[in-house]
């Protein structure tokens, strides 16, 4: 999978879905290819294209267009636990996870 994009180089990385993300995209793992500079944000708002629907509602708020603020992502092993940290930019080779949500009582 690719990123249509007119001008520069780009990056490729690999998505690992855990959990419900697995369930609502069907896949383990997938290969994207990305923008150079492209960031965790841009990934998110890539994939909620890509998959839409109940993957979209899982990655962003309908209500206000954003991330979830509560939502857990693994970048290289180091999980990433605020929404100001997905501004993180992506290289090529590094791993992403999509971990499902701790609940906790």
């Amino acid at each position: 999978m690719s990123f249509d994009e007119g001008k520069g180089g780009t990056v490729t990385i690999s998505v690992v879905f855990l959990g419900n993300y697995r369930l609502l995209t069907g896949q383990g793992r997938v290969e994207i290819q990305l923008p150079q500079g492209s960031s965790v944000n841009d990934l998110i708002a890539w994939l909620a294209g890509r998959y839409g629907g109940d993957l979209r509602d899982q990655l962003i708020d309908p209500g206000t267009g954003k991330v979830w603020n509560l939502m857990a992502l693994a970048v290289n092993g180091k999980i990433l636990n605020s929404v100001e940290k997905f501004s993180l930019i992506l290289k090529t080779g590094d791993e992403v996870l999509f971990l499902p949500p701790a609940l906790g009582g």
